[in-house]
């Protein structure tokens, strides 16, 4: 007879099998935020190099045009490929920029060969100008490059002018960085003022607005007063790129290096991706606005006065749009006018930040890294 022997085989228990799952649920636990922090820091890694590339752009831009770029004339106008740089240009920093971060297809999209008009060629290349994202001008901490929405509350005399604006498909390219426009402040006398968003009618002799720049037509076809326009004294702002601002490398006297070119500018968390943000509402290509310019503040006649410019973190439901801030913890990161990148911290002294805003005012502040 032929017997067979079985032999048993061993096997793990419930209790053991949940022991280890726990145990590896706890690994994970302890793991996931080294991971998350290794992320955030090559993010942040990324961003500051996308700001060294706007810096060093900015200064091959100097060099061949003699300025930094402008900052275009209004928020309801993007850029004009005839234009030129500086006070002739509507469009903002970032597109006078783009030839100098190997976007020069880009930037000939709205030009029709005419400096005095403005042609449908020129509007429809202008309208897929303002639908085209560039990853180097966004944080990936933040957001996607993506084309976002462009802000449907606004009133349309806030449409590109010399765009053309389909309501169904106005998606439009965003920024994380705006450039700096000065502390705030101008010094008349023994008072300060602040420096208003659009001149008041007392500086021009008009009364603010776009008609200002386009005439009492709203389909205005040529540029009717741009070339003249009355535009405030360049020596009463102390930024580096400002409404008609032309800003030499030799007018930065505290040292390029001590002067914040462009820094990331403070956006609320719930309007990442809606285009309802008061500082994030328009195309990046748009010209002098909250979008792509942005102010430190200071109020030299009382320092110690609560600024509501303060840069700080991004926070959900929170509204800054006239500041500098980020989505990155502890610190804010800007491109010097000398090219370099850096970070500044949250905490700085609201003096000190407007020393490094103020190109001319005598008192040197380093920027920390």
């Amino acid at each position: 007879m032929r017997r067979t022997q079985q032999t048993g085989v061993g096997g793990f228990t419930l209790v053991e099998l949940l022991v280890v799952i726990a145990i590896i649920g706890v690994l994970v636990a302890l793991l996931l935020p080294a991971v998350q922090a290794a992320r955030e820091a090559a993010r942040r890694m990324q961003c500051k190099n996308h700001l060294k590339q706007i810096g060093l752009g900015a200064l091959n831009h100097e060099s061949t045009h003699g300025i930094l770029p402008g900052a275009g004339i209004t928020g309801a106008a993007t850029g004009d490929a005839d234009r030129g740089t500086g006070r002739g240009q509507p469009g903002s920093w970032v597109y006078q920029l783009l030839p100098y971060v190997e976007q020069q297809n880009l930037y000939q999209l709205p030009g029709d060969g005419n400096r005095n008009t403005i042609s449908m060629a020129q509007r429809e290349g202008a309208h897929q100008l303002e639908k085209s994202p560039i990853a180097t001008f966004i944080c990936p901490s933040r957001r996607q490059a993506i084309a976002y929405p462009w802000d449907p509350l606004l009133p349309s005399v806030w449409r590109p002018r010399n765009a053309i604006f389909v309501p169904g498909d106005s998606d439009t390219a965003h920024t994380d960085y705006a450039a700096n426009a000065g502390d705030g402040f101008i010094d008349q006398g023994a008072r300060n003022v602040l420096i208003e968003f659009y001149m008041t009618s007392s500086e021009c002799g008009k009364s603010p607005g776009w008609a200002e720049f386009w005439g009492p037509a709203p389909a205005a076809s040529k540029y009717d007063n741009v070339d003249k326009f009355c535009w405030p004294p360049e020596d009463s702002q102390n930024g580096v790129c400002f409404l008609g601002a032309e800003i030499r490398l030799l007018e930065i006297t505290d040292g390029t290096s001590n002067t914040i070119f462009v820094g990331e500018k403070y956006v609320n968390p719930d309007e990442y991706e809606t285009g309802t943000d008061p500082g994030d509402n328009l195309s990046m290509y748009s010209g002098w606005d909250w979008n792509v310019n942005r102010f430190a503040g200071v109020k030299r006649s009382d320092p110690s006065e609560p600024s509501p410019f303060l840069p700080g973190q991004d926070q959900i439901g929170l509204q800054n749009f006239k500041s500098w801030g980020s989505a990155h913890p502890g610190s804010f990161h800007v491109a010097m006018c000398d090219g370099s990148s850096t970070s500044i911290s949250y905490d700085i002294d609201p003096v000190a930040l407007g020393n490094l805003c103020n190109r001319f005012d005598g008192l040197v502040v380093e920027a920390s890294n």
